[in-house]
C-alpha cells in the first residue's frame, strides 16, 4: 500500500507546540493576544518562534531568519506561529471545559506501544538521540498528543466498514501496486575522512599536527577500517549463518546493529543506489563483497525477495480501515477546528501580531521583491 497509514498526532502535530505552557497565561501581564479572556504572553510567542527557528528547514542552512524582522522568512514565521499559538489556546480550553484527563496508566500504556512499535527500548532511545529529544520532553509532548487524541475521540464515533474499505481499495487500485523488494540485513563499517578527521581533531594530542601528519593519520584510519571490513567480511562469508551475531558487534550503524543488520524488504528507491544495485543483483541468501561508498563498506546479505504485483485486499484491508478511520477523524477534527476559531474572541492588545496585518505586510514584502518566491522555493 502506497499511502502511509498516519496517526492522528502527525496530523495534528501543527498545533502541538512543545515547551509553550499556556497552563499559567492568565498570571502573566505581558500580554500579546487574549484568546477567550486568557492571554498569550511575547515571552511565550518568543519561545515558540526560537523552537520553531531551530527546527525549520532553513536552520539546516546555518540561516537564523531571526535576525531580521523585516524578512519574508521571519514574518512568514512569525504568521504560522501566532496562528499556532492561538489554535493551541482554543484547544487547551477545550481539552478543560470537556474534563479530558490522562492517566499514568494512558501514559504507561502509550509509552510501552510506541517502544514495541520501533523495536525495543534501545531503538527507541536511539531515534531520540537522533532527533535530539530528551526522554522529559518526549513524555510531555506525548501527554499533549493523548489529550487531542481523547478530545477528537469525544467529538463522534468514526466507522469504517469493510465495504467503506473495499470500495476505497476498487476506486483507488493503482495504490495498491508494490513494486519489488527485497530483504537484506548489513554490516556497515564506517570509514567517512570527514568524520575521522573530526574525531581525531577532538583528541587534544592532534590539535598540533600539520595538515599532512593529519591527512597520513586519516589516510591510516581509513585503510584500518578496509582491512577490519575484509576481515569480517571474510569470516561471514565462511560461516553465513554468523552474520547478524557479527553485525551485532561489528557494524557501525546502531540502529541496525541491534537487530542482527536486519533492514526488512525495501524497494529500490527506498534505498541508497550503490546498495540498492548490489542488493537487487544478488540472489537469496547469498552475500555480497564489499560494497564502498564515500562512507565507509558494506556487506549485504540478501535473504529473500518479494515481485512486484498487485497487493490483495484481505491482506491491506486492517491497515486501509485504520488509514480511513483517521482521515474521517481528521475531516471531524478539521470541522470542529474551524468552527472553534469562528467562534472564539480573540484580542490582540498589539496588532502587530494579528494574523491578518501579518498577511498585508508578507504581501507588502513580496510586492516591492517580485523575484523573492523564485527565492524562497529554492530554499524549500
Amino acid at each position: 500500500m502506497k499511502k502511509t497509514l498516519i496517526l492522528i498526532s502527525i496530523m495534528l502535530s501543527a498545533v502541538l507546540l512543545s515547551g509553550c505552557n499556556l497552563k499559567d497565561i492568565g498570571q502573566r501581564k505581558d500580554a500579546i493576544i487574549t484568546v477567550n479572556g486568557e492571554k498569550i504572553t511575547k515571552a511565550q510567542y518568543e519561545a515558540a518562534l526560537e523552537k520553531n527557528a531551530n527546527s525549520s528547514a532553513l536552520a539546516q542552512f546555518g540561516i537564523d531568519y531571526r535576525k531580521d524582522e523585516n524578512s519574508y522568512f521571519y514574518v512568514a514565521n512569525k504568521q504560522k506561529v501566532v496562528n499556532e499559538l492561538i489554535f493551541k489556546a482554543i484547544l487547551d480550553q477545550e481539552i478543560k471545559k470537556r474534563k479530558i484527563k490522562i492517566t499514568q496508566d494512558d501514559m504507561d500504556k502509550a509509552y510501552a506501544e510506541i517502544i514495541d512499535k520501533l523495536g525495543g527500548k534501545d531503538k527507541f532511545s536511539e531515534v531520540l538521540k537522533q532527533n535530539n529529544v530528551s526522554q522529559a520532553t518526549f513524555k510531555k509532548d506525548l501527554k499533549e498528543e493523548l489529550k487531542l487524541r481523547k478530545l477528537v475521540d469525544t467529538l463522534g464515533v468514526v466507522k469504517v466498514s469493510d465495504k467503506d474499505a473495499e470500495k476505497y481499495y476498487k476506486q483507488n487500485i493503482k495504490e495498491f501496486n508494490v513494486p519489488e523488494k527485497v530483504k537484506s540485513s548489513y554490516i556497515m563499517i564506517s570509514a567517512d575522512p570527514v568524520q575521522i578527521k573530526d574525531v581525531l581533531l577532538a583528541k587534544a594530542e592532534n590539535k598540533k599536527l600539520s595538515k599532512e601528519e593529519l591527512d597520513k593519520k586519516i589516510k591510516e584510519e581509513v585503510k584500518a577500517k578496509e582491512e577490519k571490513a575484509k576481515t569480517v567480511l571474510a569470516k561471514v562469508k565462511q560461516d553465513p549463518t554468523s552474520f547478524a551475531k557479527m553485525a551485532k558487534e561489528n557494524s557501525d550503524d546502531a540502529f541496525t546493529a541491534n537487530e542482527g543488520g536486519a533492514l526488512g524488504f525495501l524497494a529500490k528507491e527506498e534505498m541508497p543506489e550503490a546498495y540498492a544495485k548490489v542488493a537487487f543483483a544478488q540472489k537469496p541468501n547469498t552475500i555480497s563483497d564489499l560494497v564502498v561508498t564515500p562512507y565507509g563498506y558494506y556487506i549485504i546479505m540478501v535473504t529473500d525477495r518479494q515481485k512486484a504485483g498487485l497487493e490483495p485486499f484481505e491482506k491491506v484491508r486492517p491497515e486501509l480501515k485504520q488509514y480511513l478511520e483517521m482521515q474521517k477523524k481528521a475531516e471531524l477534527f478539521q470541522k470542529f477546528a474551524e468552527k472553534a476559531k469562528t467562534e472564539a474572541k480573540i484580542e490582540y492588545a498589539d496588532n502587530a501580531y494579528n494574523p491578518e496585518e501579518i498577511e498585508k505586510q508578507l504581501k507588502e514584502i513580496q510586492k516591492k521583491n517580485p523575484s523573492l518566491m523564485e527565492a524562497v522555493s529554492a530554499k524549500e
